[in-house]
């Protein structure tokens, strides 16, 4: 049971390759959200300057420094908006209204965070670190309702069992739920039959061992 099977490590391998390819696509999309802001706001100004001074112009000296301000500006917007909103859950609200005018423009400030937001949602688990996550992972299965306060006691490094906790809580097999007693860490229902194969199936190769580091 303590033996970490492959498609457990797999299945680890997979979440590191999607959080990849999610990061891959915010630079791109993000690229081309900073593009249009730019092409938005670089027309805005031919035109105000156009209608200003009654012919043709070009962009005016001042337009990059304020171009470069405003992305500035929009960052820090939209790192404070990430920091306030982290624990909240999305707004339900009407699809559309004047309401989304700020997501318009928070929108490449947010695929940009999402770049380093993906990358850092990787697992990276040393050859006992991984060994320890299946081992809580079978323990909380056996154990059920598991107090989080309990586990300090029967797994000994702090920073292993945190790397741990987060690694089944991202990979879906556990739940943290509050109760009348404090927080308790929780199997999902719907992985029981699965973790029961795994349990059973074959242990991990020494490729399997490699990548799931």
């Amino acid at each position: 049971m303590n033996r970490v099977p492959a498609e457990f490590v797999r299945e680890i391998r997979t979440h590191n390759r999607q959080c990849v390819l999610a990061a891959a696509s915010g630079l791109f999309l993000g690229w081309l959200a900073w593009v249009v802001l730019y092409a938005a706001g670089t027309g805005a100004v031919l035109l105000g300057a156009t209608v200003v001074g009654g012919h043709e112009a070009g962009l005016p000296g001042w337009w990059h420094p304020a171009a470069a301000a405003a992305a500035g500006v929009l960052l820090a917007w939209g790192g404070v908006d990430a920091w306030r909103s982290r624990y909240r859950p999305p707004r339900d609200g009407p699809v559309v209204g004047w309401h989304l005018v700020p997501d318009c423009f928070l929108l490449a400030p947010r695929l940009t965070y999402g770049i380093a937001a993906n990358l850092s949602a990787r697992i990276r688990l040393r050859k006992d670190e991984l060994a320890e996550c299946w081992r809580l992972l079978c323990w909380i299965a056996e154990n059920g309702r598991t107090p989080a306060h309990s586990l300090g006691s029967d797994f000994s490094c702090p920073a292993t069992l945190h790397k741990a906790l987060d690694c089944l809580s991202v990979l879906g097999w556990i739940d943290l739920h509050r109760g009348e007693d404090g927080f308790f860490y929780l199997l999902r229902s719907s992985r029981a039959e699965e973790l029961r194969g795994l349990a059973d199936g074959d242990p991990e190769s020494p490729e399997d061992e490699r990548q799931g580091q």
